[in-house]
């Protein structure tokens, strides 16, 4: 008992050499169920067998140490493979721990590649599905494509309802898709061809066209949508403006070639008639109810039609104003006053009647024709009267004029009397030429001017003569001196008297506004000293 005391006290070596104390390997605890029943056996002992019982439970302890040292020496070899085992196991799992170490370092990374792996293959796979699709959709890409270079061709033809609704359609697709670069660029070709057919349709304004064309060339304009309602009758106007300007300079290059201000005037004042009239018509018809209030406020204010007409005709009477002192004959001012009469009776259906503003101009050409003609007609007098042509002409002329005079009934015929006295004569002849010019072309405006006009030159006249008489009267002889006193009194009492019925002839009056004492009072008054020294 006591040596299996000790044995069991000393230390237990294993076969790998190692000390093993008995304390270091306690028998495995006994569980619940394990201790209830062996508590009731102890239970149902005797008192013998209980004293007994550590003395058996030593003994079955020392059997099964000495059990299990034979076994140990029996299998001392597996002992010694357990223990390389487990060395190189334990190796092998420190190993293994290092591996997982940096294979966890490493998952993360891999983790990011091969999310990226996949976010290509997806993209990859999306890109293949397209392609597909585009390669399924072949046909309808390609019609699609061709929408600008269909535009194009429709612009170039003329078919402009077409190439609008090509383009109405690429840009409802983009609206639907609007993501596609491709149909960007799309509606970008479009808008181009667009751009082609605005100016084309500008062009087509800019030309002589009808009511209808403008109509359709107008539809098509707002259907583009480039212009507001107020941008687009400016651009109408300003595209007819310049139809009307290059008809204009056409006319005025040919005027030009001709050097005729006569025929430029009058095909100016036409061209202004009939072009105008018809853009006015045109722009009416095209964007103002005739009923409408908006068109009462813009007769009221003007408006934009009438701001243009407004310049247009001011500038036709600045023409007119510089082209008239061109004209030296009377029937062409009174052609190019026929002309612009009619051109603005002919307006004045359409409120843009400029008669009233024709007064100035032609009033002014008018004078200026009397006041040239005159000026001409007494230099010409003077000349005849500084040559000294007093010779009368012979008495068979003279009579023979008379008898031609009496047989033409009703008009008026200058006196006989002037065939005496030749200067006097072509006084007379230059006043009936200016007054036959200024029949064609007088104006009842100008009546009261022109008499006044006539009154200055006859009297400027009427002291030329007394001039004359005065200079060369102490060197004249008898016969000259009688020769010149008729003519004074040929020119105070026949003269100007007739001069003054043909001028109420012209402007077709019978109020006589030519005061014919007033303009011969020198002539008048020197007759009389002479008359009065010969009594004395």
């Amino acid at each position: 008992m006591d040596f299996l005391s000790s044995r069991s006290d000393a230390p237990a070596t294993s076969p790998s050499g190692h000390a093993h104390h008995g304390t270091a390997h306690p028998p495995p605890p006994m569980s619940r169920e394990e201790e209830e029943r062996y508590l009731l056996s102890l239970l149902s002992f005797g008192l013998d067998r209980v004293a007994a019982e550590p003395e058996r439970l030593a003994a079955e302890a020392r059997a099964g140490k000495k059990e299990t040292e034979a076994h140990a020496v029996e299998n001392y070899g597996a002992f010694l493979e357990s223990a390389v085992c487990v060395r190189n196991v334990r190796e092998e799992l420190e190993s293994s721990g290092r591996l997982l170490h940096e294979l966890a370092a490493r998952v993360p990374p891999l983790e990011t590649a091969i999310g990226d792996v996949a976010d290509k293959a997806a993209a990859m796979e999306r890109e293949r599905k397209d392609v597909s699709t585009t390669l399924k959709q072949h046909s309808q890409l390609l019609e699609i494509l061709e929408v600008p270079q269909l535009v194009d061709t429709a612009v170039r033809n003329e078919y402009y309802e077409e190439a609008l609704d090509l383009a109405a359609f690429s840009r409802r697709l983009l609206a639907r898709l609007p993501d596609i670069p491709l149909l960007h660029d799309l509606v970008a070709a479009v808008d181009a061809c667009e751009q082609q057919l605005l100016h084309q349709l500008l062009a087509k304004l800019q030309s002589n066209i009808q009511l209808p064309a403008c109509l359709q060339v107008i539809g098509l304009l707002r259907r583009l949508g480039r212009h507001t309602d107020a941008e687009l009758r400016l651009e109408f106007l300003h595209c007819r403006d310049a139809w009307l300007q290059a008809s204009i300079e056409e006319s005025r290059s040919a005027a030009a070639s001709s050097a005729n201000s006569y025929s430029h005037l009058c095909k100016f004042t036409d061209l202004i008639r009939m072009h105008m009239f018809e853009i006015v018509t045109q722009y009416r018809a095209i964007f103002l109810d005739f009923n409408s209030l908006q068109e009462d406020q813009a007769s009221e204010e003007g408006g934009l039609l009438y701001g243009w007409a407004h310049g247009r005709l001011t500038h036709y009477l600045a023409v007119l104003s510089k082209g008239l002192p061109n004209l030296k004959e009377g029937n062409q001012i009174a052609s190019v006053l026929d002309k612009a009469m009619y051109c603005g009776a002919y307006l004045g259906r359409e409120g843009l009647d400029f008669r009233g503003c024709l007064a100035p101009p032609f009033e002014s050409r008018v004078l200026g024709l009397l006041q040239a003609g005159l000026a001409a007609a007494h230099s010409a007098f003077e000349a005849a009267l500084h040559s000294h042509l007093m010779t009368p002409m012979p008495p068979a002329l003279k009579s023979r004029y008379e008898e031609a005079s009496d047989s033409v009934g009703g008009a008026l015929h200058p006196p006989s009397s002037l065939l005496d006295h030749p200067p006097l004569a072509v006084l007379c002849n230059r006043v009936c030429e200016v007054l036959n010019e200024l029949r064609e072309c007088a104006i009842a405006s100008t009546e009261t001017r022109a008499h006044d006009t006539m009154a200055a030159s006859l009297t400027l006249s009427c002291e030329s003569l007394a001039v004359y008489w005065v200079d060369g009267e102490s060197s004249l002889e008898q016969a000259e001196r009688e020769h010149v006193l008729g003519a004074m009194r040929c020119m105070a009492g026949d003269l100007v008297p007739y001069i003054a019925q043909c001028l109420m002839r012209v402007y077709g009056t019978d109020k006589p506004l030519l005061k014919c004492d007033a303009v011969s009072v020198c002539l008048v008054e020197q007759v009389e000293f002479e008359e009065q020294a010969k009594r004395e």
